[in-house]
């Protein structure tokens, strides 16, 4: 037959079975409320709450939902904290600001090569590419400025109805936003503006983004400020390129 034995309880020092904490009339008395809790008079706690850093009494705010700390701890200055690595005003707690410590983190992390193979594999795939061009272009609410409209009214004009403008994300391809697309007979025209197209990356990447349309079965009409000097001439190529 097993066994029972006693010792006192740490609040009133009567004898409690070994298994419990305090004993019977000492736990009941937490699962009271209101008025039926001795340790509350008029509302009031009377349990004492101390210090974390030196002990001394401090308040339930501060002791629950705060610091836990006392009046004279929490004004004692503490010398300033910096960064080990950029040298950045920090938390007295903290060893490394937050950038550097998610650096370290993500360091570590990177050195797996399963998950360098992962994450690479999912900036590569084109579908991924497409779905992120498209919430990143919807986030901004990108519009068509002047001259995309002036474009798309000419558009409308010679064909109606027929091209739609998709610079907005509403169409990606590999990861490259058309500005007008005619998705029955994919047909795409672009407008290269010759301040920002005639940059030596930006070149490189328009010959990319060509090569991705034709690839992917689209006829391209590329624009630029010159060809908008003449009116008639562009509607000319226009209708030209519609009618292919």
């Amino acid at each position: 037959m097993r066994k029972i034995t006693h010792n006192n309880c740490t609040k009133c020092g009567n004898s409690k079975l070994v298994s419990s904490t305090n004993c019977r009339t000492c736990s009941n008395i937490r699962r009271l409320t209101g008025s039926n809790n001795p340790n509350y008079v008029g509302g009031i706690t009377l349990k004492k709450y101390t210090c974390k850093n030196c002990g001394g009494n401090v308040s339930l705010t501060s002791a629950l939902y705060g610091s836990g700390l006392c009046k004279l701890c929490t004004s004692t200055k503490l010398p300033q904290k910096y960064c080990l690595d950029c040298n950045k005003k920090i938390d007295k707690r903290s060893e490394r600001c937050v950038s550097c410590a998610n650096s370290i983190i993500m360091k570590k992390v990177w050195e797996n090569p399963e998950y360098r193979r992962h994450i690479v594999g999912i900036h590569n795939d084109p579908e991924f590419k497409s779905s992120r061009v498209k919430k990143t272009l919807r986030a901004v609410k990108n519009s068509p400025n002047k001259t995309e409209l002036w474009i798309f009214d000419l558009l409308n004009s010679i064909c109606p109805n027929l091209y739609e403008f998709t610079g907005n994300g509403k169409l990606a391809i590999e990861g490259f936003c058309p500005d007008f697309t005619d998705h029955r007979n994919k047909r795409i025209v672009e407008f290269f503006g010759n301040y920002w197209h005639s940059k030596k990356d930006v070149i490189a990447r328009d010959i990319r983004k060509l090569e991705v349309y034709e690839r992917n079965g689209y006829s391209v009409l590329v624009l630029s400020d010159d060809d908008l000097k003449d009116v008639n001439l562009l509607s000319e190529d226009i209708k030209r390129f519609v009618t292919l």
